[in-house]
């Protein structure tokens, strides 16, 4: 399901009829003895997302609470509160603020959080795709600092996808906000794997932004599979789609993700996308690795290499980027040292031009 403009945090997966049968009944409730629902935002597997007024402050925000089917299990009703805690830990501009978690007496779990104007990455993508890289970086750079909080705060995302990225403009600069913190483990069996089905069929996570060991419930995800998930999105951005694009299917998505690897084409544009710079490719594919021990160690290893990458320090055996990067060096040269330089062409375009008055100095004597 996509986000409406204006919701901040909207899940992806619009569940059955039967479960809007319960939304009219939370309009113009007050939960929790302090938010008043105002209107529905968006549906999903796990739960659904209002429009509230905080009564205290008239605040408008973001207020999710958790399907019917799912609050009547009290493991994970504690689950949800837990998790939402943990996000709550994660302190940074570009994540999503979450602002209190609590229980309704009615036994109702809700979560509230700001509530963002903007659109998610996703209808970004999807209209704009490809976009160039200088408008690109800004956005990667935005994920991976409020991925790198979140890390630090000891919550790993496990859901990173363009629905859970929310596009807004700040003095009309594009910002960025990651949603969802930590909610895809809601529905963990426990023993952190945390992309087991679940017997309504549904995945922790979203198969198609998984990384191999999360899609296989191998292993206990760290900040790995964040940057795995960044990969494939930055993938969506340099490219007309999505690497899994032929596999539609959830079975045949988490077959796929340990089997496909991502095609991107340096030079010569194809039907499917413009070219893209090598050391770009280098940085999806690092990101991407289906080895997990590959990949950046962490975000902030991913971001300090898009920074040298940003900056024309990064190595690549390429012509083309060893003849950009001497290029960028030049211009730093200049920027540093502008009287410097000034006066090495000086000096430079004297030796010419003494060069060229001996040369005719020389001649007039011969044909003389």
């Amino acid at each position: 399901m996509r986000a409406p403009r204006g919701c901040a945090t909207i899940p992806n997966d619009v569940t059955d009829l039967d479960e809007h049968t319960e939304v009219d009944a939370f309009l113009g409730r007050t939960v929790g003895g302090r938010y008043v629902i105002e209107a529905l935002l968006g549906a999903g597997a796990m739960g659904r997302v209002y429009r509230a007024k905080q009564l205290s402050t008239e605040r408008l925000v973001a207020l999710k609470i958790l399907h019917l089917h799912v609050s009547l299990d009290g493991v994970s009703r504690a689950r949800f509160v837990r998790e939402a805690r943990t996000a709550g830990r994660v302190d940074h501009p570009n994540s999503v603020q979450v602002l209190d978690v609590d229980i309704d007496p009615d036994g109702t779990p809700f979560m509230v959080m700001e509530l963002l104007a903007g659109e998610p990455l996703s209808e970004v993508i999807r209209r704009e795709a490809p976009m160039p890289v200088a408008r690109i970086v800004p956005l990667l750079r935005q994920v991976l600092l409020a991925l790198a909080a979140a890390h630090e705060a000891g919550v790993v995302h496990r859901d990173l996808k363009p629905d859970n990225i929310v596009v807004t403009r700040r003095d009309d600069i594009e910002f960025v906000k990651v949603t969802d913190f930590g909610l895809a483990k809601l529905m963990d069996d426990g023993d952190g794997a945390s992309t087991k089905l679940t017997a309504t069929g549904l995945v922790a996570g979203t198969p198609a932004y998984m990384a191999p060991e999360q899609a296989q419930g191998t292993a206990p995800l760290d900040a790995r599979a964040d940057v795995y998930a960044l990969g494939v999105i930055c993938h969506e951005l340099l490219t007309l789609r999505h690497y899994l694009h032929e596999h539609s299917s959830v079975t045949a998505t988490l077959l796929a993700v340990d089997r496909v690897d991502p095609e991107l084409t340096t030079h010569d544009a194809s039907a499917v996308q413009p070219p893209v710079p090598a050391e770009y490719v280098h940085f999806v594919r690092h990101c991407m690795a289906k080895d997990r021990n590959r990949r950046f160690r962490s975000t902030t290893a991913a971001l300090d290499r898009l920074e040298q990458i940003r900056s024309g320090t990064f190595p690549v055996e390429c012509p083309a980027t060893a003849m950009k990067r001497m290029t960028l060096g030049v211009t730093h040269r200049i920027d540093r040292n502008p009287r410097l330089v000034m006066l090495a062409l000086m000096g430079a375009a004297g030796l010419a031009l003494g060069g060229l008055v001996t040369t005719a100095l020389i001649l007039a004597q011969r044909l003389g």
